[in-house]
C-alpha cells in the first residue's frame, strides 16, 4: 500500500498494488484506491474504541456502587441516594446500546428508492421531537433547556 500522487495532509490518498506472475514470465500489476476502505476501518476502530469507553465508564461506576451497597452499612437515605445514581448510569449504558442498535438498523437497511416519498412535515415533527428529548437529557440540571425556533 503506498501513499497516491495527489496525497496531502488533510486529504490522503492510498493506493494498493499488487504483482501477481502469471503465465510464461508475465506479470500482472493490479492497483487500486484503497483511501475510503482505510478511512472506513480507521472511522469503525475509533467507534469501537469510545463505544467501549462509553459502556466501561457507567459499569465501572455500577460495579462500585454495588460493592459499597453489598459491604457498608448504610443508612436507607445513603443507599436511596447510590441506587438512583445506579439508576442513571445503567440508563446510560442502555442508551449507548440503544444508539448502537439504531445505527446497526441503518447501516442494515436499503437506501430509499428513487420514487420513494418522504412526508416532510412528519419528519420534522419527528425530529423536533427527538431534539426536545435530547435537549431535556443534556439540561435536566440546568434551570432551563434549549431554545428550538
Amino acid at each position: 500500500v503506498l501513499q497516491g500522487r495527489e496525497s496531502t495532509a488533510s486529504r490522503p490518498v492510498r493506493i494498493s498494488v499488487h504483482l501477481h506472475p502469471y503465465g510464461d514470465g508475465r506479470k500482472l500489476l493490479l492497483s487500486r484506491d484503497v483511501t475510503a476502505l482505510e478511512q472506513a476501518e480507521a472511522m469503525r476502530r475509533d467507534f469501537v474504541a469510545n463505544v467501549s469507553h462509553e459502556i466501561r465508564t457507567p459499569l465501572t461506576v455500577l460495579m462500585g456502587f454495588v460493592e459499597t451497597l453489598q459491604t457498608l452499612p448504610l443508612s436507607a437515605e445513603e443507599r436511596s441516594r447510590y441506587l438512583g445514581m445506579m439508576s442513571q448510569q445503567a440508563g446510560r449504558m442502555q442508551s449507548v446500546v440503544q444508539d448502537l442498535l439504531t445505527l446497526s438498523r441503518l447501516e442494515g437497511s436499503p437506501p430509499p428508492g428513487l420514487t420513494e416519498c418522504t412526508a416532510i412535515d412528519a419528519l420534522l415533527r419527528r425530529c423536533e421531537d427527538e431534539a426536545r428529548g435530547l435537549s431535556a437529557l443534556l439540561t435536566r440540571s440546568q434551570s432551563a433547556a434549549h431554545v428550538l425556533e
